[in-house]
């Protein structure tokens, strides 16, 4: 997995850590998602998330966005107008799988979007579960430093409880050359040596995240102890 933290940053982190105790995740009961909510789970991976209505597991398809996502089939219709439906459907569904490849080629197990189309350079409405290999067992304080430095975070997080154990959040609120107002929560969890982020960002009111984002990392689950490696994060 290509990682933006230099090698000599890492190095000094895991010094830094070493003869702290290794943080590790609780295996935590099945998450209660709230009234109206749905769970996505990842079963390759062992993760599941609570995700709130209006926002859907993967990227929104071309197909989606022209409301012929999952449509039934419309007995009365034009054959030919039907025909198009149903390819445009199948567009979509092959084209989702093929992105889903490439994002776990980023090290991103997870997408969740709210099919909102965005303007070029804009920032999506997206939840992103990124996976990360650190270069060693970590402690979560260490952990947190690597992902700050990756995520371009100039803040040290706040450590909050959740049925796994402790996390480390992150919030950032900036404007962009455009001047547009740009939101980003980024939840860390530390396993070891593997590192789940839990990323939320927006574009305009932080509303759409603001609302979400603490029930949703109460929901995240993933199995304790999974290993991974390079070529499973390229894969």
């Amino acid at each position: 997995m290509k990682y933006t933290v230099s090698l000599s940053v890492l190095a000094m982190i895991f010094v830094a850590g070493c003869g702290k105790p290794a943080a590790h995740l609780a295996d935590a009961p099945p998450a209660a998602a709230p009234e109206g909510w749905v769970m996505a789970t990842k079963d390759k991976y062992g993760l599941s998330i609570g995700v709130p209505p209006g926002w859907q597991k993967g990227a929104p398809s071309v197909a989606s966005q022209l409301g012929m996502g999952d449509a039934q089939p419309d007995p009365y219709a034009d054959p030919n107008v039907q025909g198009i439906k149903d390819s445009m459907a199948k567009m979509g569904k092959d084209e989702s799988a093929r992105q889903e490849v490439q994002l776990e080629g980023q090290g991103i197990l997870m997408r969740i979007t709210d099919g909102s189309r965005t303007l070029p350079g804009e920032e999506p409405n997206q939840i992103d579960v990124k996976h990360v290999i650190l270069p060693g067992d970590m402690d979560l304080e260490n952990g947190a430093k690597v992902a700050r430095q990756e995520l371009d975070f100039a803040h040290n997080p706040e450590f909050i409880d959740t049925p796994m154990g402790k996390a480390a959040r992150f919030i950032l609120n900036f404007s962009n050359k455009s001047g547009d107002h740009i939101h980003k929560v980024t939840y860390v969890f530390v396993d070891g040596k593997e590192m789940y982020e839990l990323q939320f960002s927006c574009t305009g009111e932080d509303n759409k995240i603001k609302a979400i984002a603490d029930p949703m990392a109460q929901t995240f689950r993933v199995k304790p102890g999974l290993a991974f490696t390079e070529t499973d994060a390229k894969s």
